[in-house]
């Protein structure tokens, strides 16, 4: 697609232009609102296409034109005005340009022109040029209105269209003098002996506006169809506001966006229609009253409610200002980016995801070589005094490395298609304890366990999964508590996608040595480091990575002086709904 530069005094022009060109993939380098501007712009951006119209300020269009030419820029330029007579047309093409395409044609031509202009031809129908030809100009009026400069044909235009010399000098950035000047030379080169004559010479030649309108009349009804006829073939909803933030246009898109008619919301601010709900209506009127009182523009995503739906709608606006700089609202447009937002949104969430999983990974690999290191050593000074009970001691530090050993393949080693076996959540939490029946007598811990009435009945799950993630929570908070018992408990709860579980090992202290005291807030979220952390994270990793594996979610939380409490949180299906 191809970088454009856009050259027109009219910001309206300008965001329409705009508008179609992002629609047609198109990326818009610059705009420029005179003359001296789009010069500047065009050598500096470098685009690969310059869109121009011949009334600008400072320079005329013509002027830049040849300017460009003279400098050795050969870039595609087409000629967008509604100048659109054949001596205007014609001299377009002599002073170089690629093509030409007047403000009053079907927007289509303009799509055309552009796909002809960078397919490295040039466009100028013959229709538009007449009796213009690329060889020469014919005789009378033809050779008349050749004669004249650039700058005497902006002069003649605005004269013909009802500007006074003060309003000419000032749309061109020149002296009175100057215009009066040349309007002596014109009447010279075309041989006519007063104001009234060039008038007539001009409109006969259709080198301005018809004499039936008056100048802001021609300005405001001529150029306004050509913008809106634009405007209402974009796809992105455009509108424009007022001052006091009431709504003055608004295209088809932005209608249908809102499921409103035009002539409803005419003249409505964004409280007095039933777009919103209230506070998002209050809002987006504070919003908007903002940015028109600031003078600036905006370019904002907003998420709000429309007609009850959410959406997410990128804003942009721009103020909006007649030919003496006084504002008259703003120009605004919103596209509906909800669905590339929420993907947005799910990328994001899938890469903190992602980096989660890598980080619980790293802490896994971590933690086992610092327990395995640690039991090697153990097994290696056991080893090294031969004795029986230390060969006893070696077997048990045997029997938990192959344990240990098991449980991390398990949890690194993704299982395929692993079969969701019917599973009674009472019978295997007792199966765990009476695994961790060893562990809690060497530290006297009692084990209790407590179920409810709903996790007594069967259903589908990793079984093998879960009992060692279990099993491996068991041997964490056995570990941090030191003294009372570990309790167990089931509760589970119906939801409408199958049966919500909370599993919760929690160590307990016996109540006549528990620590009577009153802890802050402060204490209550502090991650409080654990005894010898390298001697416990083993399990707890390998616990939170087994029960990621079946979609299980794990928190745990411990005081100080207290056991811990480690939470599984689940979401299983029950073996009655599937036959």
């Amino acid at each position: 697609m191809a970088r454009i530069l856009i050259a027109d005094e009219h910001p309206m022009t300008r965001y329409a232009v705009r508008m179609l060109l992002q629609a047609e993939r198109h990326t818009v380098v610059g705009e420029a609102c005179n003359g001296l501007e789009a010069l500047s712009l065009t050598t500096r951006l470098t685009p690969d296409l310059l869109i121009i119209d011949i009334d600008l300020s400072q320079l005329t269009g013509l002027d830049v034109i040849s300017r460009l030419r003279a400098r050795g820029l050969t870039l595609p330029i087409l000629g967008y005005s509604t100048q659109d007579s054949e001596h205007y047309v014609g001299r377009f093409l002599q002073v170089g340009a690629s093509g030409f395409v007047s403000k009053h044609q079907d927007i289509d031509r303009l799509k055309e022109a552009l796909a002809v202009l960078l397919r490295g031809h040039s466009y100028f129908p013959a229709e538009m040029l007449g009796s213009v030809h690329r060889a020469s100009l014919q005789e009378n009026d033809a050779e008349r209105v050749a004669s004249l400069s650039n700058r005497e044909l902006s002069v003649l235009s605005l004269l013909a269209s009802g500007y006074s010399n003060q309003e000419i000098a000032r749309e061109l950035t020149i002296s009175e003098k100057s215009v009066s000047t040349y309007r002596a030379r014109m009447r010279s080169k075309l041989n006519l002996s007063s104001m009234l004559d060039l008038i007539d010479f001009a409109r006969r030649n259709r080198l301005a506006a018809p004499a039936s309108l008056a100048r802001d009349g021609a300005r405001d009804e001529g150029e306004e169809p050509m913008w809106r006829s634009m405007v209402e073939s974009l796809p992105a909803a455009f509108y424009v506001r007022d001052t006091q933030a009431r709504l003055m246009y608004a295209n088809p898109a932005h209608l249908a966006l809102y499921q409103t008619r035009l002539d409803d919301v005419l003249g409505t601010r964004t409280t007095e229609v039933d777009w919103y709900p209230p506070d998002d209506a209050r809002n987006m009127l504070r919003f908007l009253q903002r940015a028109i009182a600031e003078e600036q523009s905006f370019s904002k995503d907003i998420e709000l409610t429309v007609h009850g739906e959410r959406r997410v709608l990128h804003h942009w606006g721009t103020p909006y200002r007649d030919g003496d700089g006084n504002l008259l609202g703003m120009i605004c447009c919103s596209t509906d980016v909800t669905e590339r937002y929420d993907q947005l949104n799910e990328l994001r969430s899938r890469a903190e995801a992602g980096e989660l999983a890598h980080q619980q990974l790293t802490d896994l690999f971590t933690s086992a070589t610092t327990h395995l290191n640690e039991r090697i050593d153990a097994l290696a000074q056991t080893l090294a005094q031969p004795a029986s009970a230390n060969l006893e001691r070696a077997q048990a530090i045997l029997d938990e490395l192959r344990v240990h050993g098991a449980s991390l393949k398990r949890a690194l080693v993704a299982q395929d298609e692993v079969p969701l076996l019917p599973t009674r959540l009472d019978v295997l939490v007792a199966e765990v304890l009476e695994a961790l029946h060893g562990q809690a007598d060497r530290k006297q811990l009692t084990l209790k366990l407590e179920t409810d009435k709903r996790s007594r009945q069967s259903v589908l799950v990793d079984a093998k999964s879960l009992r060692e993630a279990l099993r491996h929570l068991g041997l964490y908070v056995i570990d941090l508590t030191d003294n009372g018992s570990v309790q167990v408990r089931i509760v589970a709860s119906p939801t409408q996608d199958g049966l919500g579980v909370r599993i919760v090992l929690e160590g307990l202290p016996s109540a006549g040595r528990a620590e009577m005291r009153a802890y802050s807030l402060s204490e209550l979220t502090r991650d409080y480091p654990t005894r010898n952390p390298a001697r416990h994270s083993l399990s707890q990793n390998i616990a939170q990575h087994l029960i990621n594996s079946i979609g299980g979610e794990l928190q745990i939380s411990h005081l100080p002086g207290q056991g811990c409490c480690a939470t599984v949180h689940l979401l299983l299906a029950r073996e009655s709904d599937h036959p």
